[in-house]
């Protein structure tokens, strides 16, 4: 059996990719609703400029976005989103951040959104997640909320070692790979720079298990009812003390 190695955070975050949208259709709200209440711990959705006003959806892809009905396709402010799902504090949203939408998103996470929801803390729990150009990371778009870049494994010509170091010069929080790139080596090589590391489009429940053995610090997934599954799989076969 794999080895279970510690997570950075101390406990892994399972958080919905778009909600349980593979399952909701009626509402996209709803749809991030049904996904707590399925167990997750927190939502993975975009964040896109529509008319000058920063909006969140389930993703960038018509395909999924064409499941809704056709007033929630361009999808709540983020004020009207965390409103609507009752956030709690402590729930982690992660808004996935195009590179022409950064400085309209980051703006409004750090003035708005800061601004409206300071009693409830709500901002530091808003966590920007942006694309990296091939190499290195550059800059960290912001220094008040907790900023994750998104990479691979082949857009890194000098190896993740380089991209983990510059990510954690630069003041990234942590680093989201594809799925198919987190290896235990690779998470203890990201934890070794202090960086969170974010699984990607994990699918089978058996995967999640093994990333959980890893260590690894979230794991996003469109299939929340599977990422419980696996939670209560890898609690059940953990080593006592482990």
């Amino acid at each position: 059996m794999q080895q279970h190695l510690p997570s950075l955070r101390g406990t892994t975050l399972l958080v919905a990719r778009g909600g349980a949208s593979e399952y909701v259709q009626s509402s996209f709200v709803e749809a991030c609703a049904v996904a707590l209440r399925l167990g997750s711990h927190g939502l993975d959705v975009d964040a896109v400029v529509v008319a000058g006003s920063v909006r969140l959806v389930p993703n960038n892809g018509a395909g999924v976005r064409s499941r809704f009905r056709r007033g929630d396709r361009t999808g709540p402010t983020i004020t009207e989103f965390l409103a609507a799902i009752s956030a709690a504090a402590d729930l982690p949203v992660f808004m996935r951040i195009g590179a022409d939408d950064v400085a309209e998103v980051v703006a409004e996470v750090d003035g708005e959104v800061a601004a409206v929801l300071a009693t409830g803390d709500l901002a530091s729990s808003v966590r920007p997640v942006v694309e990296s150009a091939r190499g290195v990371p550059g800059p960290v778009p912001s220094t008040s909320v907790a900023c994750y870049v998104f990479g691979a494994l082949a857009d890194m010509p000098h190896g993740p070692e380089r991209f983990f170091a510059a990510a954690r010069s630069a003041g990234w929080r942590g680093v989201v790979l594809p799925d198919r790139d987190w290896t235990g080596g690779v998470v203890t090589l990201a934890h070794r720079f202090e960086l969170e590391t974010v699984a990607d489009g994990v699918v089978q429940e058996h995967r999640a298990v093994a990333l959980l053995r890893m260590g690894i610090d979230v794991i996003s997934s469109s299939w929340p009812d599977r990422l419980a599954s696996a939670a209560l799989e890898f609690e059940r076969t953990r080593p006592t003390g482990a």
